[in-house]
């Protein structure tokens, strides 16, 4: 899934030379199970930034270091290659959110008068929350859940599920029973009176569009809840091209994928055996890189992501330096 789930609320401020009172509580951004976070410091644009450092507060453990236009990154074992530091923004992406993401997260900015910027974020880490407000991102070919959005009631007495546009009934639950209508949904949707979700199975891109459910109540009130579902093409086939190979080892990357849309690329450079040397070096499907020095055991990783899933392959740069012709492609299973 998708997107980034939540906004700074309130940001204080970190001009250089200001003094404040007692230290107020950090701004809070709320994030959800499963989906994508970026915390952004609020910090003065046209800095000449001499180092950035990201931490968790709460266990003082250093996230990311950014100096020199590298990026190192620590932390594997909590974060693995799920964060991503945007250096144009100098925020902090985190993806697949987990509980445990959540706490007081610092950046420190030291510009190269020697000058140190401090600022503080906290991460709220909820279930349910966090995409756009009732919207709900599904793959083609999957399943998805439409949530109801109302607490279930013993005074709930009957519910629609309609499709709004264009506006049909597609499931309706009355004094205990359930019927189904429309025949593109006949087979591939189940409403669950637990919750009174509606699950729609193997997605198809039609099935994207606006959703309505109808609640009425012993009492004769009527309430409504809205979802927009939105339905992605997983990515699948990824692969990468080495193409424009020079004599001294100087190339294009290409990231290619068979199928999926939405797709974002992300490029990693990192040494051989060795996971907590990764290090970000672009965005975009392709990349060019120039080596000036001698060539070492390094892996080139592109990832291609989108907001239902994400493919990953790699390719060894001692590989591409034997060529002299063609690029090489390498496949990664899928994520």
């Amino acid at each position: 899934m998708s997107s980034t789930p939540g906004r700074n609320s309130s940001l204080a401020s970190n001009t250089p030379g200001c003094t404040t009172g007692p230290e107020a509580l950090p701004p809070t951004v709320n994030g959800a199970l499963g989906h994508s976070i970026s915390l952004s410091p609020e910090i003065a644009g046209g800095l000449d930034i001499g180092k950035i450092e990201w931490r968790k507060t709460s266990l003082r453990s250093k996230i990311i270091k950014f100096s020199k236009g590298n990026i190192t990154y620590f932390g594997t074992e909590e974060y693995g290659r799920r964060i991503t530091f945007h250096p144009k923004s100098l925020s902090l992406e985190i993806r697949d959110l987990r509980r445990e993401d959540a706490g007081d997260y610092e950046v420190t900015v030291i510009t190269r008068s020697g000058t140190e910027i401090l600022s503080r974020i906290r991460l709220e880490v909820y279930a349910g929350t966090g995409a756009a407000a009732g919207t709900v991102t599904g793959a083609r070919g999957h399943s998805v859940s439409l949530p109801a959005g109302i607490t279930v009631t013993p005074d709930i007495t009957g519910l629609v599920w309609r499709r709004k546009s264009p506006r049909f009934k597609i499931a309706e639950y009355s004094n205990g029973k359930i019927n189904y209508f429309n025949i593109n949904y006949k087979g591939r949707v189940t409403l669950h009176p637990r919750n009174f979700s509606l699950e729609i199975r193997d997605l198809r891109r039609e099935d994207a569009g606006e959703y309505e459910a109808t609640f009425g109540t012993s009492s004769g009130d009527e309430t409504q809840a809205r979802v927009r579902l939105e339905v992605y093409e997983p990515v699948a086939g990824t692969q990468i091209k080495a193409e424009n190979i020079t004599e001294t080892c100087n190339f294009t990357l290409t990231c290619y994928v068979t199928s999926g849309d939405s797709i974002s690329f992300t490029w990693w450079r990192e040494a051989v055996g060795n996971d907590s040397t990764h290090h970000l070096v672009g965005h975009g499907k392709t990349i060019q890189v120039h080596h000036t020095a001698e060539v070492g055991d390094v892996v080139y990783r592109c990832e291609a992501r989108n907001p239902v899933s994400e493919g990953t392959a790699q390719i060894r740069l001692k590989n591409i330096c034997k060529q002299t012709t063609s690029g090489e492609c390498q496949r990664a299973n899928q994520v």
